[in-house]
């Protein structure tokens, strides 16, 4: 987990202590996959897109979502190594839902699924 301050958007905060409370959102979460070209097309599908329409690198970071949005999602191949760091990025089960519509996960096998929220 890597917590980067936004002084731009909180530059009133003053204390010299962080906790929890301080959190204001999540502004990029980390999606490391198998084949970052498979899970990309499917997520283009459902309408998120490399966020400045470029075409995603399989052997790289990409950034996905608008730009003007400010949220993010680091699309990153398995074994990728992270920048000011010697640790590589790891396949890890996690799931989100996109704009109350589509929930995506990728579970412990590194398997991908997608779906429709339903009401």
């Amino acid at each position: 987990m890597e917590l980067i301050a936004r002084h731009q958007i909180n530059p009133s905060k003053a204390e010299l202590t962080f906790d929890v409370s301080d959190i204001l959102g999540i502004s990029e979460m980390s999606l490391t996959v198998k084949d970052v070209l498979e899970v990309g097309e499917q997520l283009a599908e459902i309408g998120v897109l490399e966020r400045r329409e470029r075409p995603l690198n399989g052997a790289s970071l990409n950034f996905l979502g608008p730009v003007a949005d400010g949220t993010h999602i680091l699309l990153v191949p398995e074994g990728r190594t992270w920048l000011f760091s010697p640790k590589t990025a790891k396949v890890s089960p996690i799931e989100m839902e996109l704009d109350g519509r589509h929930r995506v996960r990728l579970d412990a096998a590194g398997v991908w699924h997608q779906s429709t929220v339903s009401s």
